[in-house]
């Protein structure tokens, strides 16, 4: 009888070690599943925030175009001028009142083309007693520009300073520029050298050089 009863709780004690053995086994089934739907859930998060491509489109704008380079104003193209070839003097540039004739007159040697010039500067010695001038005329049409430096030529009073004279004169003309150069040679410059300073001012050869 005792035998019978040892069996019966042996019995019993093998089925309870039975369903324990399951209990464990289906946790542990279940354990993964719960970590893939965790990483699941984890993925589509990462879907969902992934950000969206930020770049920036190409710019098919073209360039704006650079605007063209004004023309230097006739006081800076007489700086550019000793820039090229300076002058061991004192001296002082300003613009010619072309309502004045007899100013206009004496700085540039023109008279009857007054009405063809549009602007001019006058650029002396600031001691009266040296003979040294450069007048720089711009004329309203670069067609005017030879008869305009011929009479800038034939018109200058090269002995306008007391007591001395400027026996060195050249006119050049670059476009509706004109430049007239003249000054005493005891000052031992080269007067060509003025008119190569104008063309490089001007950015081209002159069109025409006069000379007496």
């Amino acid at each position: 009888m005792k035998k019978f009863f040892a069996l019966i709780l042996a019995g019993l004690m093998i089925f309870a070690l039975a369903s324990c053995g399951n209990t464990e086994n289906n946790e542990t089934t279940k354990a993964p599943e719960k970590t893939e739907s965790t990483t699941g859930a984890t993925e589509t998060t990462a879907d969902t925030e992934k950000p969206e491509d930020t770049t920036a489109p190409e710019n098919t704008t073209s360039g704006t175009p650079e605007e063209p380079e004004e023309p230097a104003s006739l006081e800076e193209l007489i700086e550019k001028i000793y820039e090229n070839n300076p002058v061991e003097l004192m001296l002082g540039t300003s613009p010619v009142d072309l309502s004045n004739a007899d100013a206009l007159k004496g700085a540039t040697g023109i008279s009857t083309s007054a009405d063809k010039v549009a602007e001019a500067y006058l650029s002396e010695a600031k001691i009266g007693s040296q003979a040294y001038s450069m007048a720089v005329v711009r004329v309203k049409d670069a067609a005017d520009a030879e008869t305009v430096a011929n009479e800038m030529l034939n018109g200058i009073d090269q002995s306008k300073w007391i007591c001395v004279t400027a026996d060195e004169l050249r006119v050049a003309a670059c476009g509706d520029v004109i430049m007239l150069i003249m000054f005493d040679s005891a000052f031992e410059m080269d007067i060509d050298a003025f008119v190569d300073a104008f063309g490089e001012a001007c950015g081209a050869e002159p069109d025409l050089v006069l000379k007496k």
